[in-house]
């Protein structure tokens, strides 16, 4: 009986232990992935530790500078280290926003999307910030296949 009852209570105190938003991997709960040959990082509110908008220039772009928590900091700068020299898709609830070649490891666990319209900046700033979700997104705001 002591044999049954160690591995159950063992699965039972591992069940009720707390899972970081980065272990969900559910689209559902991905509000931004990045994607290369070489793996996927999706990415929750809860793993946005930061977002600060730049001011629109006068053509009506704007840049977005996330800053992620530590451990998806770590995550990030795995999947950029196995994916250097190819290209990364960026995506915000499955709407691709860039595709930048990626250059070198990221350590610092930043991203900078650059570019961005200034309406989608502050729609994406809201979701990150964990104000809006992907449903409640205006899907006019990635027009032109962005």
């Amino acid at each position: 009986m002591d044999r049954i009852r160690l591995p159950a209570l063992t699965a039972a105190a591992l069940m009720a232990m707390p899972v970081p938003a980065l272990a969900d991997n559910s689209p559902s709960a991905a509000v931004l992935s990045l994607e290369s040959a070489e793996g996927k990082l999706r990415l929750g509110p809860a793993d946005i530790a930061e977002v600060q908008l730049a001011s629109p220039a006068a053509n009506g772009v704007a840049g977005i500078h996330l800053r992620v928590t530590p451990d998806a900091a770590a995550a990030l700068a795995g999947l950029t280290a196995r994916s250097v020299g190819q290209p990364m898709q960026v995506r915000a609830c499955g709407h691709r926003l860039t595709a930048p070649v990626v250059r070198e490891r990221i350590d610092s666990g930043v991203i900078y999307l650059r570019e961005q319209d200034a309406a989608r900046a502050r729609a994406l700033h809201a979701l990150w910030r964990g104000r809006s979700t992907c449903a409640d997104l205006d899907t006019e705001i990635f027009q032109d296949g962005q």
